[in-house]
């Protein structure tokens, strides 16, 4: 829908015109803005740029196709055919796109040229250029810091949750991905610009499982549909969560394969 209420197949090509986008509203951009922080993407060819995020979990894409409101455009369910080996059954995923917006065209900012190594070795996704993204300073988030919003959409896209000792719920830690010194760095000071005191273990950074309680408090006890495991209490509850999604992923393929379909639209 645009500004002016008329309906547009091409929503972003009206944009163009005299009657302009409509703003994003804090709610959008803090939830690119954390989606961005995991594996979204702001890419492509035109002055205004798309944002586009890839995901296993059907629940999970539908969940932010809703939450974007009237900036998503298209969920889409894709077949992996790109290695063999990998593409065993269930070999799907779900691409989420919205339309290309003058706003999110600023988060160009946290990609940098390839021809200089990226912080994970140079070999992050590339979508509409050669870019890498980096992670950003909390003062170059919207509105200079990390929310609870974003916290919340960067757990579900990148966060995962392990313990110590799978007997006891206590052992429960959080962690994302860091395996460059620039990106631990950058990790380490997004927790810490939430009061958080993570460390770095190996490839990762973490929270200690006093802390983990804490965050998972702060960015919301309510799991996000499609990763509940992601916000597990005990390791029992993680592994039922987890193989419920996987379930769930499998039989959705089985029941596309039997229908005749290869990927298209996923009607959300």
């Amino acid at each position: 829908m645009s500004r002016c209420g008329e309906e547009y197949e091409r929503l972003a090509g009206h944009w163009n015109g005299p009657c302009g986008p409509p703003a994003l509203d804090r709610r959008q951009r803090t939830l690119v803005a954390g989606l961005l922080l995991g594996d979204g993407r702001v890419g492509g060819n035109g002055a205004n740029k798309h944002f586009r995020l890839s995901t296993r979990w059907r629940p999970f894409a539908r969940w932010v196709f809703a939450e974007l409101g009237w900036l998503a455009a298209t969920v889409t369910r894709v077949e992996d055919t790109r290695d063999e080996r990998r593409s065993r059954p269930p070999a799907q995923h779900y691409i989420v796109r919205t339309h290309a917006h003058p706003a999110l065209t600023s988060f160009r900012a946290w990609y940098q040229s390839s021809e200089c190594e990226g912080e994970d070795g140079g070999d992050a996704e590339a979508v509409g250029s050669t870019d890498a993204k980096r992670l950003p300073a909390p003062a170059d988030l919207p509105g200079g810091a990390l929310t609870s919003r974003m916290g919340r959409a960067w757990h579900a896209t990148a966060g995962s949750l392990a313990w110590s000792a799978s007997e006891y719920a206590t052992t429960r830690q959080a962690s994302f991905s860091a395996e460059a010194d620039a990106r631990a760095e950058r990790v380490m000071a997004l927790f810490e610009s939430a009061g958080l005191d993570p460390t770095r273990v190996g490839r990762r950074v973490q929270l200690p499982p006093k802390q983990t309680m804490e965050w998972i408090e702060w960015i919301g006890d309510e799991p996000v549909p499609g990763v509940a495991y992601k916000w597990a209490a005990d390791h029992e509850e993680y592994q039922n969560a987890k193989r419920d999604a996987e379930t769930r992923r499998a039989r959705l393929w089985y029941e596309c394969v039997a229908a005749g379909g290869t990927g298209g639209s996923d009607g959300a």
